[in-house]
């Protein structure tokens, strides 16, 4: 994700979050992907679910926020 090589790391997150689908970890870092690749529909989805499992968590809840006023989605 770093190298800005999306494709690899969406393919190693899927397969991550294959092992693990409770993993709000895992979907926000999918979410920055999609985000990071103008799919502000998709990252809201993914940091929705990431949201549901861990409602505490201030980098889901700040990812979420940023996307959801990228898109006007108040």
């Amino acid at each position: 994700m770093r190298n800005v090589d999306y494709a690899k790391a969406e393919l190693s997150l899927n397969r991550a979050l294959k092992l693990k689908p409770d993993s709000p970890e895992t979907l926000l870092l999918l979410a920055q992907v999609d985000s990071d690749q103008m799919k502000p529909v998709d990252a809201l989805d993914l940091l929705v679910r990431a949201h549901k499992l861990a409602p505490e968590n201030t980098d889901v809840i700040y990812s979420l926020a940023r996307v959801s006023m990228s898109q006007n989605y108040y």
